[in-house]
């Protein structure tokens, strides 16, 4: 069944829009860690949770970029797309992009972010090497007390990596680098899988 033109302006809207203003027709922004829905006005604010927060970022991608979505676009486009919609959807980032893999090395691909990353990254080295080697998500609460952190900017203090697997083959890392200290959980993790999964 096809998907409602509305749907996909409320996407866009949620997209596009900065997060300071009104959006009437999708009605979100984010601030401070916190997503609030506005009413037509612009006068109420409903804090929501962070498992909400997700389920937005998930009924948006799969709208976008799954099996069913609007956009299908290569592995290169998937994550261009996605980078975009997770900065926009996850306060407090630095930085949100994927590593790709090219013979055994991390090489930096589509990303969100001011920060001029390092590439290429060897399997092992740093977080995204590690997530790499291990095919597991790797969360750093306190990227300065981690032995094995590259540092590629001053602003980051957490960070969380997650595998990117498509048909069972190991494509990418997803990177995402917070402004606080112990940003990123195991729930992060989870949530972040599932977008994955719905993208690759």
């Amino acid at each position: 069944m096809a998907t409602p033109l509305k749907d996909y302006l409320n996407v866009l809207f949620r997209i596009f829009l900065t997060p300071s203003s009104s959006l009437t027709l999708a009605g979100c922004y984010l601030q401070n860690r916190i997503l609030y829905k506005t009413n037509e006005t612009g006068s109420s604010k409903l804090k929501i949770s962070t498992h909400e927060m997700y389920s937005e970022l998930i009924h948006d991608v799969k709208m976008v970029l799954g099996s069913e979505g609007k956009y299908r676009p290569d592995h290169t486009g998937m994550m261009a797309i996605s980078a975009a919609m997770i900065m926009r959807y996850i306060p407090d980032l630095v930085f949100a992009g994927y590593y790709r893999v090219i013979h055994d090395q991390l090489h930096i691909g589509p990303y969100q972010g001011t920060v001029i990353p390092c590439t290429p990254i060897s399997f092992g080295k740093g977080v995204c090497g590690e997530c790499a080697l291990s095919r597991m998500p790797v969360i750093v609460e306190d990227v300065s007390q981690y032995p094995n952190y590259i540092a590629c900017d001053q602003e980051t203090r957490s960070e969380i990596v997650i595998p990117v697997i498509s048909k069972n083959e190991f494509i990418a890392v997803l990177d995402i680098d917070g402004k606080n200290h112990g940003q990123f959980s195991t729930s992060d993790a989870r949530y972040l899988v599932d977008v994955l999964d719905v993208i690759f």
